[in-house]
């Protein structure tokens, strides 16, 4: 029993045909940037680490913030994105450890409630953004790579080794 059946059409009359490049190229395709996301939002968690990897990222999760600090003490990495509020360690606290250490790599702070910018707080983010949730994905993937090429400076990655609708605020 036969169950194919053609029907004759023109190539590309129904379906538009495959361009060359029908996958587009991931953002960071060329670079790899190391990112550790703490969140403790399983489900955001995933959905940011997914869409990082997509476009070439590589991605360390850590559902707290005391495990996000282990992570960043464990290897280099050149961007961190926290939620400002998480179980152990709050996204605050860890950028001021991560501060305290006189480390300068971007850090994109994360909330649904954001507290109002005060100077503290700015000069903790700088370089870095807060931003409000929910941050479609795009939003973030330019905030990344703005904080990413301000940062650029042929430098290996940082590391803390044996230091034990997305409104943006720079």
């Amino acid at each position: 029993m036969n169950l194919r059946q053609s029907v004759p059409s023109p190539p590309g009359s129904y379906f538009p045909l495959a361009t060359k490049n029908a996958f587009p190229t991931p953002i960071f395709a060329d670079r790899c940037p190391i990112l550790v996301v703490a969140e403790d939002n399983e489900i955001t968690r995933e959905l940011i680490a997914l869409g990082l990897a997509a476009e070439g990222c590589i991605v360390r999760c850590a559902e707290d913030g005391e495990e996000g600090w282990q992570s960043l003490c464990a290897e280099p990495f050149d961007l961190l994105i926290t939620d400002l509020e998480m179980p152990k360690l709050s996204g605050l606290d860890l950028v001021r450890r991560i501060r305290a250490q006189s480390l300068r790599q971007p850090i994109i702070l994360m909330s649904g409630n954001l507290p109002e910018l005060t100077p503290e707080l700015e000069a903790l983010l700088t370089p870095g953004a807060a931003l409000a949730k929910p941050i479609p994905l795009q939003n973030l993937l330019s905030t990344i790579t703005a904080l990413l090429e301000s940062a650029r400076s042929g430098e290996t990655p940082h590391s803390l080794e044996g230091a034990g609708n997305g409104s943006v605020h720079p």
